[in-house]
């Protein structure tokens, strides 16, 4: 009994590849951009956070 024992790491990096070269449509990159809107708006919250904490 030959069985797969699980995803390589191989195979992992070689889909996201794959997905990275895929064309992306308008709403992927909107939703992109969103997300990166928020997370560099969290990064500013929490260091001006940390500079009220520790200042």
């Amino acid at each position: 009994m030959n069985e797969k024992q699980g995803t390589s790491v191989k195979e992992y990096l070689g889909a996201l590849w794959r997905y990275l070269q895929s064309p992306k449509t308008v709403f992927d990159i909107k939703d992109r951009a969103k997300a990166m809107v928020l997370f560099l708006v969290a990064v500013i919250l929490l260091q001006g956070l940390v500079k009220i904490l520790f200042h």
